[in-house]
């Protein structure tokens, strides 16, 4: 570890690079040591560079030579910790030995700091003289040694380095830590029993022994209240001469940070390493006081503050003085200023103009929210009262809310009182509960039996207005029974569905499921009849050659001289429909039928199926199946599905190209247009190649699945006809999704019902033929409380029917939720939604979730225009 050793900080920079920014160590910080000691063994042992940073050398000049007289404490820039002793020589005569202090000057001494071997010139070497020297007024020499310490002021600063720090003194808020059985750290370069000085600084570490003990194995005097001692008694480790004014330290856990504390200085002993005699040393805790006078010896005059003065005369370490503000201000900050031992008083308070009055004088003046009044105390301007003028109340339903004002603030925000709401209508069919319509309260609604709660069942308050609008939905009647068939269902209440079955190898003609949509069956019960379709009639200014319209029939067409066919000359009968819409005869001046009219399909009342039926051929001609080229194998894998917007346009869901593992390449996608059997090739079918891929910039992947919309631009040159024409987007405050209307949506998805994680087996995994199905629009509440996934209405709605076995799945994502609209005196299909995602396939209880189309006309239109 070097002196221009950092701390490192990363950070991330404005334009998001990593960037790297040095800050300086600071060595100035006591008791930290470059070097963990790790043992906790007693014993000697060789010191690392840089392990004991406060430690110095202590000499004196001699016969020009310097002389490693003792050892000390760094306990500052300035100033070092040591032993009184070490200033005393022996003096002898014939008849006594006495100790004198020594006369030389303070200059005659020299501190060494950051050394580790005396015997070589360290770079890290510090080398200071003393300018003073003060021994304790009650220092003891032998035989006591009593209050044996000393302080050294050195005649500069030293420079902190990893190699020259400072230790921390005992504070006196802490416990004594000097007790029995605690270890402590002393280095030093002392001689050894049968040596010379240690060229290497070493470090020992001991037990502190009880007051006892230490009276009891000594012939001299013992203080304990200024004396400790510490050694293990068995003469193997001990300090010894050129060790006297060593620190004896030990860790202390202070503000989270285990700092090395000096807790005693090497004072005397018996001997070195001696059996059962142990090591006596200065108590530091008994001097700190008289450590920091002589340091720190007070702090200036404080001096007064703007608006405020102080008390106090005594400017003494540790002394306080007290301030009090002028009439009018308030105080800022402790009131009491406390002189540091670094001669700095703690921070002064300020005296501050009392501003709640000229703010609450302002707060009455000023204009209140609708239906609040302020009632403020005479000749108090501590604090206020709101109240709620009548027909108003706080949120929490209290009739008075108080805000106190404290140094120009007044607590908590300004309270607002709401309107209460008109009481709700009764609704027929129910009934309501709750007769309290203040903001924030509840009103709960239940229907009679066989009527459907349609909304919430919980509407709530909000400042006049309710957030919901709830009724009860009458049940329909029992609907007959079709003539060759049967009924599977007995519920004919609100949103469910009646699904019906022919016997035998009668055909159905009409729809196989009718829904009960507020008292009205949505759909007329079907007709079960054989397989014939119905007479096609002859072409105005034409022939037809056949009349057989059983199934598998075909009838021919012609047109007369001078006139031109169109459409088809061959139709087929399949399943009780003609496989292609009936020719016309035109003359050639005649302009064909327009097929770009949107939402326009070739059979009446082809919406009316529900419940997983075949679609039959032209039935949803904007239905597009969107494939994957599989280059691999050569095949087309069916993603998903889609609708024709416009003849260049499909509007589909992001989730079906989303993956952000790889990127999303436009013509590796296949859109079949105008297809109804995927494994037959039929006429008027097409295939194209995505040109572009447009994602909502803002779609949200799983778990959320939010702005799951896309739009698909395909090559010119599609053909529209009956079999391929665009359905119809949402107009502006065209509201299309009212809980409990009824929706169409088609598909060639997977057609089994899956549990959730479960997958198709391969027989099922896609339909061979188009299939559609009816679903009712459930409310927000609902489908919010039926899945465990994130759901925000303003751009998502769920439907179907909560009974299983009716439901989108796998294949179907991205085709169109529609309904037929009446516009211009026509009825059109309008896309109001897409399939996006679901909770397994047709279980009960759980219903398909879907992309509201209406949020995005904006930028479906914007899209469209900047990419002709």
């Amino acid at each position: 570890m070097t002196i221009a050793e950092v701390i490192v900080i990363l950070a991330l920079s404005s334009h998001g690079i990593l960037s790297i920014t040095p800050v300086p160590k600071d060595y100035s910080i006591c008791g930290e040591s470059s070097l963990s000691v790790r043992s906790r063994i007693i014993g000697g042992a060789v010191s690392r560079h840089g392990m004991w940073p406060w430690h110095i050398g202590l000499y004196k000049q001699t016969n020009e030579k310097n002389k490693l007289i003792c050892g000390g404490a760094l306990i500052s820039n300035r100033w070092v910790l040591t032993a009184a002793h070490c200033f005393y020589e022996i003096q002898r005569s014939p008849t006594r030995i006495w100790h004198q202090k020594d006369i030389s000057p303070a200059t005659k001494y020299s501190v060494v700091a950051g050394d580790h071997n005396i015997h070589q010139n360290d770079l890290s070497e510090q080398t200071r003289f003393a300018s003073e020297i003060l021994i304790h007024p009650n220092y003891r020499h032998a035989p006591y040694y009593e209050n044996d310490i000393a302080l050294i002021q050195l005649n500069q600063s030293v420079t902190f380095s990893p190699y020259v720090r400072t230790v921390c003194l005992p504070e006196k808020s802490e416990r004594p830590l000097t007790k029995q059985g605690r270890l402590i750290s002393v280095p030093g370069w002392g001689r050894s029993q049968h040596s010379l000085f240690s060229p290497i600084l070493k470090y020992s570490v001991f037990k502190i022994q009880s007051d006892n003990k230490c009276d009891q194995s000594t012939t001299y005097f013992f203080n304990s209240s200024v004396t400790f001692c510490s050694g293990d008694g068995k003469g193997l480790t001990d300090t010894c001469k050129g060790d006297s004014g060593g620190s004896l330290v030990r860790k202390v856990l202070r503000k989270g940070v285990y700092r090395w504390v000096s807790v005693g200085l090497v004072s005397w002993g018996e001997g070195c390493a001696v059996k059962d005699k142990y090591g006596y040393n200065t108590r530091i805790e008994a001097f700190i006081d008289w450590i920091q006078q002589k340091i720190f010896p007070g702090c200036a005059n404080p001096g007064n503050i703007p608006h405020g003065r102080f008390s106090g005369s005594d400017f003494s370490t540790g002394s306080h003085v007290v301030y009090r503000c002028s009439s009018g201000y308030k105080m800022k900050g402790k009131s009491s200023r406390t002189c540091k031992s670094s001669g700095k008083w703690t921070r002064a308070p300020a005296c501050k103009r009392d501003r709640c009055r000229s703010l609450i004088q302002r707060l009455a003046q000023a204009r209140r929210p609708k239906g609040t009044r302020l009632i403020l105390r005479r000749g108090s301007y501590s604090q206020v009262m709101y109240k709620c003028r009548p027909g108003f109340t706080f949120h929490n339903g209290r009739k008075s809310v108080i805000r106190r004002c404290s140094r120009g603030r007044l607590s908590a925000r300004e309270p607002r009182c709401r309107a209460s709401c008109s009481k709700p209508p009764a609704i027929l069919g129910g009934t309501k509960i709750g007769n309290v319509f203040h903001h924030g309260k509840t009103v709960r609604f239940q229907c009679f039996r066989q009527w459907t709660l349609v909304g919430a069942h919980v509407i709530r308050c909000k400042d006049g207005k309710w957030d919901f609008t709830t009724r009860c939905s009458p049940p329909c009647a029992n609907p007959q029974t079709p003539l060759g068939g049967y009924r599977i269902d007995n519920d004919f209440t609100h949103g469910k569905t009646v699904r019906f079955r022919c016997l035998g190898k009668r055909r159905m003609y009409g729809t196989s499921n009718i829904t009960c949509n507020d008292g009205k069956w949505y759909n007329d019960p079907p007709k079960c009849m054989w397989g014939l379709c119905p007479d096609p009639g002859v072409p105005t200014d034409g022939f037809r050659f056949d009349l057989d319209f059983r199934h598998n029939k075909t009838i021919r067409f012609q047109c007369m001289e001078g006139k031109k066919l169109i459409g088809r000359s061959v139709i087929t009968c399949r399943y009780g429909q003609w496989n292609h819409e009936i020719p016309r005869c035109l003359s050639p001046t005649q302009k064909p039928r327009d097929y770009a009219a949107c939402g326009v399909s070739p059979y009446n009342q082809r919406g009316r199926i529900v419940g997983g039926n075949r679609a039959g051929r032209g039935t949803w001609p904007w239905q597009v199946g969107i494939y994957e080229d599989g280059s691999s194998t050569g095949n087309l894998a069916l993603r998903c599905g889609g609708a024709l917007i416009a003849k260049r346009w499909v509007l589909t869901a992001a989730s079906s190209f989303y993956d952000e593992r790889r990127p999303l390449i436009p013509n590796r996608f296949i859109i079949k247009v105008g297809d109804d059997d995927r494994y037959t090739k039929e006429p008027e079918e097409h295939e194209l190649p995505a040109e572009e891929i447009f994602i909502y910039p803002n779609y949200k992947d799983f778990p959320f699945y939010e702005n799951d919309i896309a739009l698909i631009k395909l090559p010119d040159g599609l053909k529209l006809g009956p079999f391929v024409r665009p359905v119809c987007l949402p107009k502006q405050n065209e509201d299309l999704l009212q809980p409990g209307k009824v929706g169409i949506v088609a598909g060639w998805g997977t057609t089994q019902v899956l549990k959730i994680g479960q997958g198709p087996s391969s027989s099922k995994k896609t339909s061979r033929a188009l299939m559609h199905t009816a679903l009712t629009i459930q409310s927000d509440s609902l489908c919010n409380q039926k899945t465990k996934f994130h759901f925000n209405s303003s751009v998502t709605f769920c439907a179907g029917d909560g009974k299983g076995g009716n439901d989108t799945c796998q294949g179907d994502s991205g085709g169109s939720f529609v309904r037929e609209v009446l516009r211009d005196s026509e009825h059109r299909w309008v896309s109001v939604g897409l399939i996006s995602w679901g909770e397994g396939c047709g279980l009960r209880d759980k219903y398909s979730y879907f992309t509201k189309v209406a949020p995005f006309v904006n930028w479906i239109r914007k899209t469209i225009q900047e990419n002709p």
